[in-house]
């Protein structure tokens, strides 16, 4: 297939756009100019035909935008039911507007590649060494009876390696220059796997990773908004490799971090790139020496500094020398060394210009983002820094090329003493191993509860480090005391903001089904509870915090339930079936019952939502029960929020709370669905499911859910029983409050007229 080349000034058409419409408009714009041109020789008087020819024009050319806006909009919230997260979410968030990959970069390539991928010396390869240098004072695990100089002989690859390296493949991922995407390539490992073994093992003898492997389509990724277009480090470089030597690659890794781990493994403070390793537990180390500095073993508390640097164009600038250097201090087996070699040199991109033509440009150092070897060679080659022998009190903590220097000292002179010769040493670190450091991104904060202190001066290459009360460190918002309310200040927005975006699409009347809706939540709680495992302990002692993630859930719970905006927080959750984000994180990691017992409790001792906790009480068994499909008039007849003069009374849109029908002094929902005689008639259905008896609160659970004392979920009888049920239930509320809507409609229209006749006239 061709390429999509976008051009800078094409301009997209509006998704309710149409031939209809373009032909309108060219007929509109052509009687513009005819009406114009006339005006201009005779005058207005003179042009009389033409302007009546150009209004008409125009008036059916807004008449019909207009059609097809309503059109369009209809057309999109009926597929949010087929695709939620496709067209319509896309629109309404913003990710529609972006621009297509490369496309910020058009014109530019050949510049922000050159800036990118710095030119390094050449390597000649048979003039360094092949014999390992193991550091005897390297600090190392091995296990018992390795011997980190072996690996003279090459191990033949196995079937196994084979399928399970093509396990791992992922789908849907981009392809290399080879266009062979991971799904047939797994097609052919798994039937023909000898193809493999064969291919990757001739590699593995000769020494030689295959010239087309080594070339890399370069797709330049804009960072984001904020970040200028007109600087080439506000974009990410990805390298798209060939699917065929990515799983090469794959086999290699395994034999590497097999030999690794047996060598001893790399520093326990680096969780970037590593199995069973993330930023939260980069974040609970950083955390949990705060704490320890609250409540370390001296009597009076600690301070406690976080110090974030930050290393220019880090993968790209690491040098095949040092990493080369990193592996034979690691006495890495020398068929893997001669292999690597080969895997690094002579690499190039393919860069493709805005005017079609592609260019191959060489690259002589760095990791490649994209591979798969590169993310362990980057730890590999890192690993020096983050054993560093640095003074008492301080830790190195990375993730990835995130580098975050810790110290704990009573004093600021003691944190001076400490920090600054740290940072110092890692400069020089830096400097000698080809990285420069960001010092003008090196930013600080104190972690402690201490008020009375005197700030300290740290200093890394002339440059002072800028002390802030709030710091983001790994996705997470610092501040001074970590009460993290910045955090969820800043989360809550968020969360908050993506909930109005998608809820613009799901009216309460229509839209789509609520099973669709509860897609809504994940997407908001994805976005509050980030990290969770970190804070729940400290921010949920705050009720600013809890208030925060409370309020980002009530406005997608309103959504997903077809609330009216009155309803309470703790009532729409319930009906939304979604748990408090403030719950603790303890009782998440723990059994769905010990949460639900948490939750029931908590629903059971609440002040919000009444008229819903008394006709619904059990939370547990509307949980396991609870139907997926609420409408709109169900939602305001569980929450007493609707088309109810009680509820319009105190709203102010009624002159009183009396029923329309008989007159009870008190119109709520519990009358209307019950007691009001006037819907009588609407009510047998119903009572056939609860005795031929009349309907009581107590009845809607077990509408709703199914009788408490029979498992109906087993028995396809008693399943078909209860759904009947529910839906006579359904129907008796739809059709109580869409008359009562029709009525209410009729009695406001009516109290208008009779105040226009009475209002005086001069």
């Amino acid at each position: 297939m061709p390429r999509r080349v976008y051009g800078v000034h094409k301009r997209k058409a509006v998704h309710w756009w149409n031939h209809e419409i373009a032909d309108l408009r060219a007929i509109c714009i052509r009687n513009r100019r005819i009406y114009l041109r006339v005006v201009k020789r005779h005058g207005p008087d003179g042009s009389t035909a033409e302007r009546i020819a150009f209004r008409e024009s125009r008036k059916a050319l807004r008449v019909s935008i207009r059609k097809s806006q309503k059109l369009g909009w209809a057309a999109l919230c009926a597929s949010v039911d087929n695709d939620p997260w496709g067209v319509p979410y896309r629109i309404v968030s913003g990710r529609l507007g972006r621009q297509p990959p490369g496309l910020a970069a058009i014109g530019r390539e050949i510049e922000i590649a050159d800036h990118l991928f710095p030119t390094m010396p050449i390597i000649n390869w048979q003039r360094v060494p092949m014999d390992s240098q193991v550091d005897p004072n390297f600090p190392t695990t091995a296990t018992e009876g390795y011997n980190l100089n072996h690996g003279n002989e090459c191990p033949p690859i196995t079937t196994e390696e084979v399928r399970l390296t093509v396990s791992r493949l992922s789908r849907g991922k981009a392809t290399g220059l080879d266009g062979i995407p991971n799904e047939m390539l797994s097609l052919i490992a798994n039937r023909s796997p000898d193809i493999f073994i064969r291919m990757y093992s001739r590699c593995l003898s000769e020494s030689v990773f295959p010239a087309r492997w080594k070339r890399a389509r370069l797709l330049l990724l804009h960072k984001g908004p904020d970040k200028p277009v007109s600087n080439p480090s506000s974009f990410r470089p990805l390298c798209m490799l060939d699917t065929t030597g990515k799983l090469f690659e794959r086999i290699l890794l395994l034999r590497l971090n097999d030999h690794l781990e047996r060598a001893g493994g790399l520093s326990t403070n680096q969780f970037g790139f590593r199995r069973g390793c993330s930023t939260e537990d980069a974040i609970n180390k950083v955390l949990d020496l705060a704490k320890w500095a609250d409540h370390g073993p001296s009597r009076n508390q600690e301070l406690c500094v976080l110090v974030a640097l930050d290393v220019q164009n880090a993968f790209n600038s690491a040098p095949w020398k040092h990493v080369d250097e990193a592996l034979r201090r690691r006495g890495v087996p020398r068929y893997l060394l001669k292999i690597i070699r080969s895997y690094m040199e002579d690499r190039s991109i393919t860069i493709r210009t805005s005017d079609g033509n592609s260019i191959d440009r060489p690259v002589t150092g760095g990791v490649p983002q994209g591979s798969v070897l590169g993310p362990t060679l980057w730890n590999v080659f890192y690993d020096d820094i983050l054993r560093m022998d640095v003074p008492e009190g301080v830790q190195l903590v990375g993730f990835a090329d995130d580098l975050a220097l810790l110290a704990v000292g009573e004093t600021s002179d003691t944190l001076e003493e400490v920090v600054n010769p740290t940072l110092d040493a890692i400069d020089g670190w830096m400097g000698a191993h080809g990285l420069q450091l960001a010092r003008h991104k090196t930013e600080a904060i104190m972690l402690t509860k201490k008020w009375a202190y005197r700030d300290p001066v740290f200093v890394v290459g002339g440059h002072t480090v800028p002390l802030l009360r709030k710091l983001r460190y790994l996705g997470l918002h610092l501040d001074l005391h970590l009460s993290f309310s910045g955090h969820f200040t800043t989360v809550s927005g968020k969360a908050s903001q993506a909930a109005l975006a998608i809820g613009r699409l799901m009216p309460n009347l229509g839209g789509p089904s609520q099973s669709k809706r509860t897609l809504l939540m994940p997407g908001v709680n994805s976005k509050l509870l980030y990290a969770c495992p970190t804070w729940a302990e400290r921010a949920c002692k705050y009720a600013i915090c809890r208030n925060l993630m409370i309020r980002a859930q009530r406005i997608a719970a309103l959504r997903v339930t077809r609330a009216y905006r009155t309803v309470s927080a703790e009532a729409a959750l319930f009906l939304a079936g979604n748990p408090p984000a403030d719950s603790k994180d303890e009782i998440r990691r723990a059994e769905r019952d010990i949460l639900l017992a948490a939750w029931s409790n908590r629903w059971s001792r609440g002040v919000r939502g009444a008229w819903t906790r008394t006709i619904l009480p059990d939370l547990i068994r509307w949980m396991k029960r609870c139907p997926k499909d609420l409408t709109f008039h169900v939602t305001q007849a569980l929450k007493g929020h609707g088309c109810f003069r009680y509820y319009l009374h105190r709203m102010k849109r009624a002159p009183d709370a009396a029923c329309l029908y008989c007159q009870h002094p008190e119109d709520t929902a519990e009358h209307t669905i019950f007691d009001c005689a006037h819907w009588d008639p609407l009510r047998l259905p119903v009572k056939m499911f609860v005795g031929n008896r009349n309907i009581t609160p107590g009845d809607i659970q077990d509408l709703l859910c199914g009788p408490s004392d029979v498992p109906f979920i087993e028995n396809d009888r008693l399943r078909a029983a209860s759904q009947r049920a529910t839906q006579s239930f359904y129907d008796m509320v739809d059709n109580i409050l869409s008359c009562k809507k029709h009525d209410e409609r009729i009695a406001e229209a009516e109290r208008r007229a009779n105040a226009v006749a009475a209002a005086p006239t001069d």
